[in-house]
């Protein structure tokens, strides 16, 4: 799919098919940027096959006839209809108000309440991309994206020092460690709910992260890079950041 602003930019594999990543060691809040290995990297783009369903009403990609995906899949498809609502705090990080919208920053160290309602958008995320070490997770900035009160988009943002430009071949992206990329900052998980897709969400929760990310000064797209994206995010990354090259790094 290629709109205005793909909203989706790690997108989840059928139960059945999927394999959990080894999780890294997180960095605590506050901490040194991170570096990317100088290692030689393969991300499979991965292509349709034959029993694959993604759900019209939740984005939910599944195996038919599979019973574990078809549990998971009934299972997301009722929490996504519930959904995650905030209705606002005294003290939230307040970015951007547009009508009843607006974008707010939530961290791993904000106050109960706050923590309560990261879980649970952390518990989407889950089940939509895959499962995120709760230590990395909870050590990044998340950029929320509320309209009425529903959550309806997110960006997790971290601070990355080094990226790298990639090749494409035969859907499988090569990472060319021989050219690192200064950066600021890194995108590691990017979600915005199927109802609310072809609205520029995507762009505008990436818009606040540059501008609010580094105190005093709004990061170049050139300086932004991404994590692990799909077919679709690669679209969307490189229309993002255009003219400048779209960056790759590792969580």
């Amino acid at each position: 799919m290629v709109g205005n602003a793909f909203d989706v930019l790690m997108q989840r594999k059928p139960a059945a098919t999927r394999k959990r990543k080894a999780t890294c060691k997180a960095e605590p809040s506050g901490g040194t940027p991170k570096k990317a290995k100088a290692q030689q990297r393969f991300l499979d783009l991965g292509q349709a096959d034959l029993g694959q369903r993604t759900c019209p009403a939740c984005g939910f990609l599944y195996m038919t006839g599979v019973d574990a995906d078809e549990k998971a899949h009934a299972r997301f498809c009722k929490k996504i209809a519930a959904g995650v609502t905030i209705s606002g705090w005294k003290n939230e990080r307040l970015h951007l108000t547009q009508g009843q919208n607006r974008i707010l920053e939530l961290r791993g160290d904000d106050p109960a309440a706050q923590i309560k309602k990261l879980r649970q958008i952390k518990a989407v995320l889950d089940d939509t991309l895959g499962i995120i070490d709760e230590t990395e997770f909870f050590a990044r900035r998340h950029f929320i994206y509320v309209a009425k009160d529903n959550v309806v988009g997110c960006v997790c943002a971290e601070a990355v020092t080094t990226a790298f430009p990639y090749a494409t071949t035969s859907g499988v992206i090569t990472i060319d460690t021989k050219q690192p990329r200064d950066v600021l900052v890194g995108v590691s998980h990017m979600w915005v709910h199927p109802r609310h897709r072809r609205e520029g969400i995507a762009k505008a929760l990436l818009d606040v992260v540059r501008q609010k990310f580094t105190y005093g000064m709004t990061i170049p797209t050139a300086q932004v890079a991404f994590s692990q994206p799909t077919a679709d995010g690669m679209a969307f990354g490189a229309r993002y950041v255009a003219p400048a090259p779209m960056l790759l790094y590792e969580i």
